[in-house]
This record gives structure tokens, sequence and C-alpha cells, in this order.
């Protein structure tokens, strides 16, 4: 089982979010929470693609997301947000998950396990998803397991308890995201799939340059050189191509508001980012007919 925070990171955690501690261990306080968190810091895999190594113990990454003014991906986001859940008084799990936006709805071939989501039960015995780490689509409030998730989907798929979350598409209907396991990890087990996702070839961290994140009610995403706006309600309501990795790294610090340092990111990055684009434009080119999620 993973430890809390102390005291006194909550209150920066809590600080840097613009929140204060709850009165009440309520449902509408997580969605708050996780709201302003998809706000306030964001999802992005810069140092999967300057090669270094990501720690997940929660000194390194509270330095990170909390003091540097960075964001992370899930195995950094959620495994934190997890901690500060259980140092508020919630009860919370860490389950991990198996993407699904990828294949096709009738698939039962399983992918492997590449995120991670904190469950939270209230104090009224409902379960909830919070999950603050989804690179592709923020979720935007805790999704509750049964009741109105609207107009995102919650539903319990086995009976080994196995959770399906799913999201809306252009046409109306739902399309399955990522299946939640039924049984919790612990922080070793998350360290274990960390690696894997920021060192194998295979994996879509090394592929993909990400970052999203929560504005004016949509999901603010860079994928490689592309930028949208989606919203759950209406789909993509912006999009746009970079031009190159100056533009990249101009978005990266004004619509995701992350604080790069000069030296030590923006100048590696700079030389990385142009490597990366010129190597991953051809295989775009290529899908360009394919129609995928959300814009399909």
């Amino acid at each position: 089982m993973m430890d809390g925070l102390s005291e006194e990171r909550v209150q920066e955690y809590l600080k840097h979010l613009g929140m204060s501690k709850p009165t009440e261990l309520n449902r509408e306080y997580l969605d708050a929470l996780v709201s302003t968190h998809l706000e306030r810091v964001p999802f992005e895999n810069l140092d999967v693609h300057l090669d270094r190594r990501i720690a997940i113990d929660a000194e390194t990454v509270f330095n990170k997301l909390i003091r540097r003014g960075r964001g992370g991906y899930c195995f950094e986001l959620n495994p934190l947000f997890f901690r500060l859940l259980v140092s508020l008084g919630y009860k919370a799990q860490l389950h991990s998950a198996r993407l699904r936006i990828g294949a096709p709805d009738n698939s039962t071939k399983r992918a492997r396990m590449s995120h991670a989501v904190p469950i939270v039960e209230l104090p009224n015995g409902d379960r909830c998803v919070a999950d603050v780490g989804m690179g592709l689509i923020g979720l935007h409030k805790a999704l509750p397991l049964k009741g109105d998730a609207a107009p995102f989907g919650v539903r319990v798929v086995d009976a080994a308890g196995r959770i399906e979350v799913a999201v809306p598409t252009i046409s109306g209907s739902l399309k399955g995201l990522y299946m939640i396991e039924p049984y919790d990890l612990d922080w070793i087990d998350f360290s274990t799939l960390s690696w894997y996702s920021c060192t194998h070839p295979d994996s879509s961290m090394r592929r993909l340059l990400l970052a999203g994140r929560r504005t004016e009610g949509c999901w603010a995403r860079l994928r490689n050189d592309t930028f949208i706006r989606w919203s759950p309600t209406k789909g993509i309501v912006e999009k746009k191509v970079m031009r190159d990795e100056n533009d990249v790294l101009e978005l990266l610090q004004t619509e995701f508001g992350l604080r790069l340092n000069l030296v030590d990111e923006v100048i590696p990055l700079k030389a990385r980012l142009q490597k990366f684009l010129a190597d991953v434009r051809p295989d775009e080119n290529a899908l360009t007919k394919k129609v995928v999620w959300p814009e399909g």
C-alpha cells in the first residue's frame, strides 16, 4: 500500500491546485478536485523523449509536478493524486488498466496493462473512477460506477469486476477507452509498468509526443504535431498542425502552461523534436484517411 503525503505536502499540493481542504468527503469535492487537477497539472511525456529516467516515488514526482511546474504521464500523475486522496481521508485503491481505444468494439484481445487509475469509495458506499492521468482525453470529473456518468460511460463488464470506461463519439455512441482490472496494485508494481512504458520501443509513450490539459470545459491535446480542442458534447471544436519544433515548444509553454528550463529542457527538446517530428510525419500522412477517435 502506498503511503499518503505529509500535512506540509498536502497543503502545498492544494495551494498549487487553488483549493482548500474539504469540509466533507463528498462527490462534489471529488469532482472539483479532479477537474481542477486536470487544469493545473497537465499530462505530458517530454522526459520520455529526452531519454530521462522517470522515477515515480512521491518525492521525485511531487517536486516535478508541484514545485517545478511540469506535468507528467499516468504513472506519475495518478499515483501522486492517489496519495493526496488518501491523505485527505478518502478511501481509495490504485488499479491498473488496459487501453481499448484503438481496438475494434467487439475485440476480446487484451492489451497490456499501461495505465494507472484511482478508484474512490465515498462515505455513502458509492465508487467513482477518479482519473487525472489520461493523456488522450481528460475525463473532466469523477465518474460513478453506478448512476449518471454522462457524457462518459462506466460499467462493470463481468463477474470478476472489470470496469470499462467509455468516451462519447461524434455519432452519439460510446467508445471503450480502457478496461480497469479488479485488483489494486502497489507502488513497486507500477514502477515496473512505468519502466516498460517509458523505455520499450513499442510503447506508445516512445512513439508519440503527448500533452493534455483541461481548459474552458474542453480537453486541449497535442499529439505529435497536431493540436486539437475537444468538447465532451460537441466533439472537436479546434484543430491545427504545428509548423515545426518551435511551434510545439511555444504551445507547450502557453496552452499547456509548462514551466520549461531553457538549458535543461528547451534546448535539448528543440533538437530532439526536430528529428522526432521529421520521423513521425510520414507515418502520420499515411494514416490521414483512417478515421480514428475522437474524429470518428
